[in-house]
């Protein structure tokens, strides 16, 4: 499907409303807490070809992030500092990353040389994710459905928030929302390449962070139940292409992994899972609604989701909702797989497994449902139109806009600080301290703001509590 000039300009205008809003926070804000690790991680990749440090996520967004990085003057080797000795042998360890960001990223100046940079991907794979949407949502649902949800992902504040930000989390919607994407065009026509471009993108996602794990249950359903024949030999395949592409984003690496007397493929992935087992067995620190735990509590996500989903989105996905369970499509189950199933059997397996998560840190976690998300408000909101009388469609186009509009300049309003929004029911990024902390609300992304305040006002020097703090002191 081609498109037409006359959609091509709300399309492109909608991808660089993505891009700049991202890159106007990314030179606006300061260094988050996560930043400085992820950036010193996929450097240190790039530069040496060892995998020691890639510590808790897969390499594979840190080193888009990191690329910009390399033509940079003065900044030293890896291997010259004493961090990298630290890191000797695979461990789950986080001192030694922590160690190489105090050494590497922070002393540089200026700081901004590097943290905007490497902020540049994460805008341009926002952009990427705006293109997939959009296409995704007018291939089921029409091109009206397509730019209904590339609206929404363009003036999500979680959204861009992070896609100004040097992490891992919009880069991993990114490549889950490619692989669920073209899991679905490959199932609506099997080839040889769309099987190909499906298994490449499956495994780009599991390179990108280990929560795309849950891909790989949801791509078997997939292809069990919507394809007619050759269904194991089309999942087997494609499960070797995947594997084939996560292993080059680790560069074909063969070596030892612990706990394995013998050398294997991708041996430095073992070091997330590590890190990621002792994260979850040792808990972390959150606070929900006046609270505070180790443990986490069932509810955080369901409860994050409600108060940083912006209310127009809410109220247009209960609509979308209430949509889907009203319609009754005469489809065969065939048809409704390969139509619908990537799309729900995703988010749905995501949520709920986030539900028994006690690493309840932020509602950046929830980015890789919201595509799924916007795709299905697109669509399902056509539907609805489609089938009104003609004073109801008025009423509901009206009604559309206004949504829009309020979700547009909610959003605007909050530039550059796009990580502290909170909807109405939370009273605002004014009230949302009472309910979320961490990346909820602050990140270290504010300061700064805090210096031109205190420069414009006179005010000296400040005690300063945040957490943030311990990565500049060892």
């Amino acid at each position: 499907m081609h498109l037409s000039v006359k959609l091509s300009v709300p399309v492109l205008t909608l991808l660089c409303v993505i891009f700049a809003q991202a890159v106007g926070s990314a030179v606006r804000t300061s260094i988050t807490v996560d930043e400085g690790l992820h950036i010193a991680s996929g450097y240190s990749i790039l530069r040496t070809g060892d995998f020691r440090l890639v510590e808790e996520h897969p390499p594979l967004v840190k080193l888009l992030e990191a690329l910009p990085l390399l033509p940079v003057p003065n900044l030293p080797d890896p291997r010259a500092l004493p961090a990298w000795a630290e890191a000797a042998a695979p461990t789950a360890e986080s001192l030694p990353l922590l160690h190489m960001a105090q050494q590497l990223i922070y002393p540089y100046r200026p700081i901004d040389r590097l943290v905007v940079a490497a902020r540049i991907p994460s805008a341009l794979l926002a952009t990427l994710l705006g293109a997939l949407v959009f296409r995704w949502a007018a291939d089921l649902g029409g091109d009206r459905a397509g730019l209904l949800a590339l609206f929404l992902l363009a003036f999500d504040p979680n959204v861009i928030a992070h896609a100004g930000v040097a992490g891992t989390d919009l880069g991993t919607a990114c490549f889950i929302t490619l692989a669920l994407f073209t899991l679905t065009r490959f199932l609506h026509r099997p080839t040889v390449p769309r099987l190909a471009t499906a298994g490449a993108a499956l495994g780009l996602a599991q390179a990108a962070k280990l929560s795309a794990v849950l891909l790989l249950p949801v791509t078997a359903i997939a292809i069990l139940l919507g394809l007619r024949k050759r269904r194991l030999a089309s999942l087997a395949l494609l499960l070797g292409a995947a594997g084939v592409t996560f292993w080059g984003v680790y560069g074909f690496e063969i070596g030892a992994a612990p706990g394995l007397p013998f050398p294997v493929p991708a041996a430095g992935h073992a070091i997330p899972w590590m890190r990621l087992l002792q994260h979850t067995a040792g808990g972390h620190p959150a606070f929900l609604l006046g609270e505070n735990s180790t443990q986490g509590w069932w509810y955080y996500f369901p409860v994050a989701f409600g108060l940083k989903t912006p209310l127009p989105t809410l109220i247009l996905l209960a609509a979308a909702v209430v949509t889907g369970l009203r319609c009754h499509s005469p489809a065969h189950r065939r048809a409704k797989v390969q139509r619908w199933g990537a799309l729900t059997l995703f988010p749905g397996l995501y949520f709920i497994s986030s539900l028994f998560s006690n690493l309840n840190i932020g509602y950046r976690h929830l980015l890789p449902v919201l595509p799924c998300l916007f795709v299905a408000i697109g669509i399902l909101t056509r539907c609805a139109a489609f089938s009104t009388s003609r004073l109801t469609q008025y009423a509901l186009r009206i009604t559309l806009y206004a949504l829009l509009a309020w979700l547009a300049l909610g959003t605007l309003c909050l530039f550059p600080h796009y990580l502290a929004y909170f909807n109405e029911l939370a009273g605002g990024p004014a009230g949302g301290y009472r309910y979320l902390a961490d990346s909820n609300t602050d990140w270290g992304q504010a300061y700064k703001d805090l210096a031109r305040f205190q420069q414009e006002r006179g005010i000296g020097p400040v005690r300063l509590s945040a957490f943030i703090c311990l990565l500049y002191t060892s």
